[in-house]
């Protein structure tokens, strides 16, 4: 990527929902948003692994992001979608969330650590900070955590 359009990302973050909460992501992470597809699902799997889709000829792996939670599972409405995030410059992911919100700008100085408890941090590990923003707290997600298996 190059660096001009690397800072033009930079304190830039995808907002959505999952239940009633804010999450967020990098935005240079987010590859496209799509409605939710056909998914293949693959045998053996976490309950969390929905399966595969074909995104014009690539597969990608597609996790319900409220299963991966410990979220009641729910019907896809019509505000359900998928964001497509690019891993490590060649690997894709899905990830299902109830709404898409905005893409919101949180500076540094408005990023704070998770609360941490005896069992490491909130959400399994998956929250890797807080963004304050518009009188909100969005959960800034670890993408890397989503794979990760509890042993």
């Amino acid at each position: 990527m190059d660096l001009t359009k690397e800072d033009a990302m930079r304190g830039k973050y995808m907002c959505f929902k999952i239940c009633d909460s804010d999450f967020a992501t990098e935005i240079s992470f987010v590859t496209e948003i799509i409605e939710v597809q056909d998914i293949t699902p693959v045998p053996n799997t976490e309950p969390y692994l929905k399966g595969i889709t074909n995104l014009r000829g690539t597969i990608v792996p597609v996790i319900d992001m409220r299963l991966r939670f410990g979220y009641e599972e729910i019907e896809y409405t019509s505000r359900t979608c998928i964001i497509v995030l690019n891993m490590d410059g060649s690997d894709h992911i899905g990830i299902i969330v109830d709404e898409v919100q905005e893409v919101l700008e949180i500076e540094e100085k408005s990023i704070q650590p998770p609360p941490t408890t005896k069992e490491d941090s909130v959400k399994g590990g998956f929250v890797k900070a807080l963004g304050l923003a518009n009188d909100g707290v969005k959960q800034i997600i670890d993408i890397n955590k989503i794979f990760e298996v509890e042993e």
